[in-house]
């Protein structure tokens, strides 16, 4: 069987940090053949250099607009342009885990339509990132304990999607009405559908999706809302039916096999509107109806069937409480990057934290007094109670430190400029060479 020639296709519209720690990740990751399509949509200067230095280093073709065209019209440009077999059109906001290529392709099979990778933000068909693990710890999960097959959806979230260049000539390209885009891969779904080609989840590939990269509030603009109109214009009642008719068991297995909690990253409107589609407006409206009074006791529920979790790595970032926020932002850039170098970074939070949690490459762990002493060779207090938490825990062959660097409490290190870098450096040193 011959090994199909890829084309990794990246629309980039500033924000390097990301773009960076995705190209990063795709060098990192990725052993099967390909090559690499950066397109420019009017990046800001800084970018343009970066993504210029990018190309020349490793081989990559740049394609530029100097003024901004959005999404559709770059990514169109891509699967028109395509150089190969295989056309990946991926976020610059996302990255990628060990043996992602190699996992997709072998799900494209003849007939197979659009194919995506599971997410920790694809949607309502999200994967959040179980406690106390991290993006590449559930990739290997789901290697192991996938259903074994290509489950079809309805419509696939555009983050990561593999199209056959046979697909692309029988189905065409993103529907340019859609403008700067949202909607449009739906609407791409959906004409799939119409010709027997429907989209599939690669059920034992999983990419994480930072989100927020491609439109941030845009899709909450008028652009958006007329976008949704013209997608219910033409495919309403099929979409429905297809609502109706789907099976999404599979998910709920994926969910209990790696341990995952649902955390309602599908938007209110997409929730509402499936159980529409299920139950028509009386089912909807008996559901608002049954939820309301109950919500305390699902609350309660939910709270005693997830206690807190064991922990297990190489250092654990202990909080006061977590949020999505400036004041916890290096903390986090900082957990991400230990991550990516390949140490077991984790986030343990004293208190409950809202939906779906900060920006992480790992899953939260919720913490408490009576939890045991974690298995970690570092803790890092980050805040009052988190000191005194860490302390109270510490044992003799464990390092504790200060995150804020104020004033040590019993065994606890200040963590001086630079002692982060050594921590880092020290546990990575630990880690067993790669094969």
């Amino acid at each position: 069987m011959s090994v199909p020639e890829v084309e990794v296709a990246i629309p980039v519209h500033g924000r390097w940090p990301l773009v960076a720690h995705c190209l990063a990740s795709l060098l990192r990751c990725t052993r099967a053949p390909y090559r690499v399509h950066l397109l420019d949509d009017g990046s800001p200067e800084s970018t343009r250099r970066e993504l210029a230095d990018w190309a020349a280093r490793h081989g990559a073709r740049l394609s530029r607009h100097q003024t901004p065209l959005g999404f559709v019209q770059t990514a169109n440009r891509a699967m028109q342009s395509l150089r190969g077999d295989v056309l990946v059109l991926l976020n610059s906001d996302t990255e990628l885990t060990p043996g992602w290529l190699q996992r997709s392709l072998a799900w494209l099979v003849p007939g197979v339509g659009p194919l995506m990778p599971l997410s920790n933000n694809a949607s309502h068909y999200s994967l959040p990132l179980p406690a106390g693990q991290d993006l590449f710890g559930l990739a290997e999960l789901l290697a192991a304990r996938h259903p074994r097959r290509a489950p079809p959806l309805v419509t696939a979230a555009g983050f990561c999607l593999l199209l056959t260049r046979s697909l692309i000539e029988r189905v065409g390209v993103f529907d340019p009405a859609y403008g700067r885009g949202y909607g449009e891969e739906s609407d791409y779904c959906m004409r799939c559908h119409a010709v027997g080609m429907p989209p599939r989840a690669a059920p034992d590939v999983f990419v994480y999706h930072h989100g927020g990269a491609s439109f941030g509030s845009f899709k909450h603009g008028p652009e958006a809302s007329a976008n949704r109109e013209r997608f219910f214009a033409r495919w309403g009642p099929a979409y429905r039916r297809l609502l109706r008719a789907e099976d999404t068991s599979w998910l709920q297995q994926l969910y209990e096999a790696v341990g995952a909690r649902p955390h309602g990253s599908a938007p209110v409107f997409e929730q509402a509107l499936r159980i529409w589609a299920r139950a028509g407006a009386g089912g909807l409206l008996r559901e608002v109806w049954r939820a309301a009074p109950h919500s305390w006791r699902r609350l309660w529920r939910s709270f005693a069937a997830h206690p807190p979790q064991p922990v297990q790595g190489d250092v654990l970032f202990v909080c006061d409480r977590l949020a999505a926020d400036h004041r916890l932002a290096s903390l986090f850039e900082v957990h991400n990057a230990l991550l990516r170098q390949g140490v077991r970074a984790r986030l343990g939070s004293l208190v409950r934290w809202d939906a779906p949690g900060p920006p992480c490459l790992s899953g939260p762990v919720l913490l408490d007094s009576s939890q045991t002493r974690p298995q970690v060779d570092t803790l890092i207090a980050c805040g009052v109670q988190a000191r005194r938490w860490v302390a109270e825990r510490l044992e003799a062959h464990q390092h504790g430190f200060d995150w804020h660097a104020t004033q040590p409490y019993r065994r606890l290190e200040p963590l001086q400029p630079g002692a982060l870098e050594d921590i880092c450096t020290r546990l990575v040193e630990k880690l067993p060479p790669k094969p």
